[in-house]
């Protein structure tokens, strides 16, 4: 997607994302500065040759971004209208209803979990072994199009979105040292 190609704009906005995106650099012997001049070289010379246009749809706490002309499943009997911005409609709801669960989650305290305000979520064509997840470092969801039943396309959004909620409470390297704990849980949560 085009917006694969933009980093820059995000790691700004995001000093968390920064720091972590900065960190992961740090060992290197290149000089920030000359990161900064690759990264910017990067997004002038590729940026322009991605194909299809990205498509960014929003619902509260989401940011949707999706090629047009992906080749997305049918997941419903409803064949109106085309597959791709259906499926992205079905993500945008598996999304949101994922979050309002989470926001009255029975056994967490009065106001539910603790949620991110917002995230940003990509959907597109990563090949047929590509799983959905959550980013450490972005904080963004990957959805594939591979799904072939809509259940499976549900609860494995409210999966992904639960690891979000699970790092507003513990860091990612926390997440990491209890993986087993953190996918327990978050199959637990999606239902």
């Amino acid at each position: 997607m085009n917006r694969r190609f933009l980093p820059w704009g995000a790691l700004i906005g995001h000093p968390n994302l920064w720091e972590d995106f900065m960190n992961t650099f740090a060992r290197s012997n290149l000089p920030t500065f000359s990161f900064v001049i690759v990264l910017l070289a990067f997004t002038v010379l590729i940026g322009p040759f991605a194909t299809g246009a990205t498509v960014r749809s929003y619902a509260p706490h989401f940011n949707i971004y999706f090629e047009d002309q992906l080749n997305a499943p049918l997941l419903t009997s409803d064949v109106s209208g085309d597959l791709t911005y259906a499926f992205a409609a079905e993500v945008r709801s598996a999304l949101v209803d994922a979050y309002n669960s989470y926001a009255n989650f029975p056994g967490s305290n009065d106001s539910g979990f603790d949620l991110p305000d917002e995230t940003d979520v990509n959907i597109d064509d990563w090949g047929p072994t590509k799983t959905a997840e959550w980013d450490w470092m972005s904080k963004d969801i990957d959805i594939p199009i591979t799904y072939s039943n809509l259940a499976e396309l549900q609860h494995d959004v409210a999966h992904e979105l639960f690891h979000a909620v699970q790092n507003q409470y513990v860091s990612f390297l926390s997440m990491d040292s209890s993986r087993w704990w953190m996918e327990a849980t978050a199959d637990y949560a999606a239902g």
